[in-house]
């Protein structure tokens, strides 16, 4: 049964590999992390940041590095079924399901505010702030994964 299991998955096609995303993992954390300071500069009302025991920077770093985490892990999976299903993915696919999962991303870790430290006011903001987070992975994407080398 294993080795059937092994004739069916050829990871050969996959397009990104290990140092990709480890490098699209990276850059999310502290391109988000960034985004998500600048965001509470302007909207404190709207996304705090921090609590008892973490400093608001800590919080920010903790709560993007669950959504990167989120995001990253993703990406093979879609890449994996687009590639079982023959489906050829755009950029707009790209951005709208990216700002699906950080959509939902930033509203799970505003749940979870005493942990992660970053809470958000309602899911408006998780839907603005998904779709910001969405504008700066693609830009990170292109700029900073696209130059790193496979193989």
């Amino acid at each position: 049964m294993a080795k059937k299991i092994q004739k069916n998955i050829n990871i050969d096609h996959m397009v990104m590999n290990f140092t990709q995303l480890s490098a699209a993992l990276v850059s999310f954390i502290l391109g988000s992390t960034l985004l998500v300071l600048l965001a509470n500069l302007f909207f404190p009302k709207m996304i705090v940041l921090g609590h008892h025991l973490l400093s608001p920077v800590a919080g920010a770093f903790y709560a993007m590095t669950v959504v990167s985490f989120i995001a990253v892990g993703v990406m093979p999976v879609v890449e994996y079924l687009a590639n079982q299903k023959n489906i050829n993915l755009t950029s707009t696919h790209w951005l709208l399901l990216y700002w699906v999962v950080n959509t939902g991303s930033v509203w799970l870790v505003g749940r979870f505010a005493g942990i992660v430290g970053m809470g958000i006011t309602s899911w408006v903001v998780a839907v603005v702030l998904g779709l910001a987070l969405d504008l700066v992975q693609g830009a990170l994407m292109n700029h900073v994964v696209s130059k790193v080398k496979i193989g």
